[in-house]
């Protein structure tokens, strides 16, 4: 029976949902096509392939979601998997680590966090290129913006401010146009409602009949066609859309004996065409950026990788101002590291703001008194990042769950925790609701051991849960001085605990050394020795957490 159903799970693979963990190669994947519940993290097969000649490879920390992805999801995959055809990164194709012609990076001004970065990338290209470059938008034109609260419009708002153009803007609700009021100032009589097709007579009441000279448009139907009308002589109507395109719907001809000129941006055509193009309004839009003339749309909805069905939800409600934002981090949560200002705390919690985290609480037994520790505060807090150092005992299970109470209120929900401190009493837990336990992830750091023989003995914790996964055991029962045979392994097996050695850890082992009489740990030391372990301190990352 253990063969037949070792052969069955060869032939026909099963499904294993398993965390989101950092540092594998990932791509976002849907199951069945229009079920966002579908949507899932699989293995991304094509990270294993040498890099191009002129290639860059990109740890991705934030995605900007687009109306795109979620019709690829809903209905039909345009190009491979969950992604789109053409130059991948710069689409945002959701891929743990992206690969892109080296033209089209570019470096994220020190000002930007991932998150900001990734929701001005694809809207500030699209925006630069259909005003400046397509509709040559110059001082004392008229234009207006279709969809100005979402992304996109965001960042054209911004272009026309820069040149100085008077300009009118069209939302869905009121708190869109309450939302453009207070960021930019603009008037109440300049913002129109999209919901009707009434907002092309306000429009000419507002120009004087004049109309507008550019006209940046993503309503289709009856609204692309009452936009039509509200062009003026030798306007530039630039259609950002897709429905009608795709449906190969008509436009009324009567409006080109004005000189009036249409023109359709597909930057996803841009990609697939003209390299050169994107890379060179890659530059641009970034230059834009760094120069302070830009910022990134707002507000940022900043989901973790964990809730993509849900952001993709909100996306599909249509209703969203700003931009969405998959971030490896949540930065709409609050994280707790105990110890947070000791070497390796503080290398921690470095590390967490470079990955997008804005909120810290750092409790500590006494306000950090030392110039370093101050320093690394300091330096967080000028990259935007809240840092809260609350004097506090962690193994005191009242204290703790008092400081942590008052931050409730004030700081987004604490949705990890990290102990780089000596002692944290389990009672803790036993004090906390279930709303202050839903945590993405809660880690124990150990202190650094003093013998390469500690130092073995430490390795086991990575592998042991991997290997029992394997051998469909529980991580308790893995005993290091027991022979795999005691687990039933066969030979299949076998091959099967080889190549999952030689993809996690970069080693090959023969099949005869896994089904030999060797103890689990001489096999832990084999991986070790083959992965270029010296004097029992330089492991392979798997297998070793000795950095």
């Amino acid at each position: 029976m253990s063969m037949n159903a070792t052969v069955r799970s060869l032939v026909h693979p099963q499904l294993r949902s398993e965390p989101f963990q950092p540092g594998l190669a990932l791509k976002l994947s849907i199951g069945t096509l229009g079920f966002l519940n579908t949507l899932e993290f699989t293995e991304d097969s094509t990270s294993r392939a040498d890099l191009g000649p002129y290639e860059v490879e990109i740890e991705a920390r934030a995605w900007g979601l687009s109306f795109r992805g979620l019709f690829v999801s809903l209905s039909r995959p345009d190009g491979d998997d969950f992604g789109v055809c053409g130059i991948r990164t710069t689409y945002g194709i959701m891929r743990t680590y992206p690969r892109a012609p080296v033209t089209l990076v570019s470096k994220i001004p020190d000002t930007l966090s991932f998150e900001a970065a990734a929701s001005i990338l694809m809207p500030g290209i699209t925006a630069y290129y259909s005003l400046i470059e397509v509709a040559r938008l110059r001082r004392g034109d008229k234009i207006l913006i279709h969809s100005a609260s979402g992304s996109t419009g965001w960042m054209a708002i911004w272009i026309v401010e820069m040149i100085g153009v008077e300009m009118f803007v069209m939302v869905g609700f009121d708190d869109k146009k309450k939302l453009l009021m207070d960021n930019f100032g603009i008037p109440a009589n300049h913002i129109f409602y999209s919901c009707n097709t009434t907002f092309a007579q306000g429009v000419m009441r507002a120009t004087e009949g004049h109309g507008v000279d550019v006209l940046l448009n993503s309503l289709s139907s009856d609204g692309l066609r009452a936009s039509w009308d509200c062009m003026a002589l030798f306007g530039r109507f630039i259609e950002i859309g897709k429905a009608d395109i795709t449906s190969n719907a008509t436009l009324p001809m009567a409006g080109f004996a004005r000189n009036i000129s249409f023109a359709a941006v597909d930057l996803h055509h841009v990609a697939q065409c003209n390299v050169d193009l994107l890379s060179a309004l890659l530059k641009s839009a970034m230059e834009l950026v760094a120069s302070a003339a830009t910022h990134h749309p707002s507000p940022l909805h900043v989901y973790s990788v964990s809730n993509v069905e849900q952001a993709f939800r909100y996306l599909q409600g249509s209703k969203n101002s700003g931009r969405i934002i998959i971030s490896r981090f949540n930065a709409a949560a609050t994280y707790v590291v105990s110890g947070g200002l000791g070497g390796l705390g503080g290398a921690t919690i470095k590390r967490m703001a470079d990955k997008g985290v804005k909120n810290l609480i750092l409790p500590l037994r006494s306000s950090p008194a030392s110039q370093a520790a101050a320093r690394v505060v300091a330096e967080l807090r000028d990259r935007g990042v809240r840092v809260e150092t609350p004097a506090c005992d962690v193994s005191s299970a009242s204290e703790l769950s008092a400081v942590l109470d008052g931050y409730a209120g004030s700081m987004p929900p604490i949705k990890g925790c990290i102990n780089a401190s000596m002692v944290l009493q389990d009672a803790i837990f036993e004090n906390m609701s279930h709303a202050q336990t839903c945590l993405d992830f809660f880690v124990l750091l150990s202190s650094m051991p003093r013998s390469p023989r500690s130092a073995l003995k430490l390795s086991s914790g990575p592998w042991r849960p991997k290997l029992a996964r394997a051998l469909s055991i529980a991580a308790d029962d893995v005993q290091q001085s027991k022979q795999l045979s005691n687990y039933g392994v066969d030979s299949l097996m076998a091959v099967e605990l080889r190549n999952w050695i030689a993809r996690d850890f970069g080693v090959n082992v023969a099949v005869f050394e896994i089904m030999g009489s060797s103890r689990i740990a001489a096999i832990g030391a084999l991986i070790a020795q083959k992965g270029d372990m010296k004097d029992g301190w330089k492991m392979r990352s798997e297998i070793g957490c000795i950095i």
